[in-house]
């Protein structure tokens, strides 16, 4: 920091001067001989004056000063009035005492008036701050007072967290006027940004700077109040929990993707705003029997069926589908679940009158296992239609429904049992047959959350030896939960 700096050189320079003028103390009052010894001892006071002045002036003049201004700037305005005012009534109180206090012989009323007035000044700040309400009630009135609700501030912003900038939807929520709220983008989240911008890898690159541009957008939209803040957490390394103190510290909201950082938040008494939710509360509702039309982009799983999508990503799965690719057809809704099916008949527009069903959550991707997994899953995401969780297969055609996949963990996985007879190697000696019952075979389809995937990409980088989905959970630490048919 450039005025901190100033102060260290001033500091360093009466250090110099402090240290000087002691030496020449020393000399004069101590019988020191000798051209040599007086050098010496110059030398020395001076660099120890030099370097107590550099370290140590900062302490007592640009550190305070900071913290100070850092505590005013997050204390909400009613706590700085009431404070204010309790510190002078107690100031005022003080003052009162002193007047007949003033007539102890040997500066004793002097010395009590202080004391007094500490104790006063430290009663009347603490009295003020928790009897703030009374006193907003009293000055304002009971019906003004709906900025301090159950004895704490409303919230003073949203906080943004790195995976809700790089999805970029914030952008077109903002466009809306449906953001009333202050936005506030911390510097350490700046930097994580830039530093995935700044990466070698080109999909994580483009989140990177696609982040950065939907920052850039939000600074000029004339809806959003949106602010830089230079608070950081010095004694926390990860940028999530820098964001969770920091929420708790500014009585401040939290919008991210992130299911972990949502959980752990949460816990933390932090107000969370994830865009997932409030894109899956404004899906449109689809009811059986009603009509739509779409466009038919690819093969079902299942014989001659279709695939479509609406423009909220919902898949719709057309029977009977399959030869109307690339055109637009009328569809009626039967059964509107995760990978249902229906029929239909001919329409008045000459195509098919075909059932549609909706997935509104889930990406079904065939990525095939082997050396480059990493490389072939960055490629499968980026062309994937944006949904919550991602359904993964080596295989095509795969069932993608499986019930109890898609709950609230990162990874969920289909497995069945062992039919092998498996043994424990050491030190290429067999030490024992491992029983069947305590292990199981996951086969697949594998059920990704989709911003857990990404960030495990991440953490491996383009050169590690990833071949299967096992080894890219156990190399990122992802906690699976494991699924066996019954």
């Amino acid at each position: 920091m450039r005025v901190e700096r100033v102060f260290r050189l001033l500091g360093l320079l009466l250090g110099l001067i402090a240290g000087v003028e002691y030496a020449r103390f020393i000399i004069t009052e101590a019988p020191i001989a000798g051209y040599t010894l007086r050098a010496i001892v110059l030398l020395l006071t001076a660099l120890a004056g030099a370097l107590f002045g550099f370290f140590g002036l900062p302490y007592v003049t640009t550190k305070p000063f900071f913290w100070l201004e850092n505590k005013l700037n997050v204390t909400p305005l009613p706590d700085l009035v009431a404070a204010t005012v309790g510190l002078l009534v107690g100031l005022l109180l003080a003052a009162l005492v002193g007047v007949f206090l003033a007539t102890l012989p040997w500066h004793l009323g002097f010395v009590i008036s202080v004391i007094v007035a500490a104790v006063f000044a430290y009663w009347g700040l603490t009295l003020g701050l928790s009897r703030r309400h009374e006193m907003m009630a009293l000055v304002l009135g009971p019906g003004r007072i709906g900025g301090l609700i159950e004895g704490h501030a409303v919230d003073t912003g949203v906080l943004l967290d790195t995976s809700v900038i790089i999805d970029g939807r914030i952008m077109d929520i903002a466009q809306t006027g449906f953001l009333h709220e202050k936005i506030l983008v911390p510097h350490f989240v700046l930097a994580e940004l830039q530093y995935i911008a700044d990466s070698s890898d080109a999909l994580r690159r483009n989140r990177g700077r696609r982040g950065l541009e939907v920052l850039n957008l939000l600074q000029k939209e004339p809806l959003v109040d949106i602010e830089f803040i230079d608070e950081d957490v010095p004694d926390v390394t990860e940028v999530d929990m820098k964001l969770i103190k920091l929420a708790n510290k500014r009585k401040a909201a939290i919008m991210t993707n992130d299911y972990n950082l949502n959980r752990v938040a949460q816990l933390e008494g932090v107000r969370i705003l994830n865009l997932n939710n409030l894109a899956n509360a404004l899906k449109p509702v689809v009811i059986p029997g009603e009509e739509m039309n779409v466009q038919v982009i690819k093969e079902g799983k299942e014989q001659n069926q279709g695939v479509a999508y609406l423009d909220d990503g919902t898949m719709i799965v057309v029977e009977n589908g399959r030869r109307y690719m690339n055109q637009t057809i009328g569809v009626i809704v039967t059964r509107p679940r995760r990978a249902s099916r229906a029929s239909g008949g001919p329409n008045r527009c000459g195509g098919s009158r075909a059932a549609a069903a909706a997935d509104a959550d889930v990406t079904a991707l065939t990525v095939a296992e082997g050396p480059g997994l990493a490389a072939r899953l960055r490629d499968a995401i980026s062309g994937a239609p944006i949904t919550e969780r991602l359904l993964i297969s080596s295989e095509p055609g795969f069932r993608q429904t499986v019930e109890g996949q898609g709950g609230g963990e990162d990874v969920t996985v289909v497995a069945g049992p062992v039919t092998d007879t498996c043994k424990e190697v050491v030190d290429g000696l067999v030490r024992r047959t491992i029983p069947r019952d305590t292990l199981v075979d996951a086969r697949g389809p594998w059920t990704f959350r989709r911003e857990a995937l990404i960030q495990a990409l991440d953490r491996v980088g383009t050169g590690a030896d990833i071949s299967n989905l096992i080894e890219l959970c156990q190399a990122t630490g992802l906690r699976v939960r494991v699924l066996i048919p019954l």
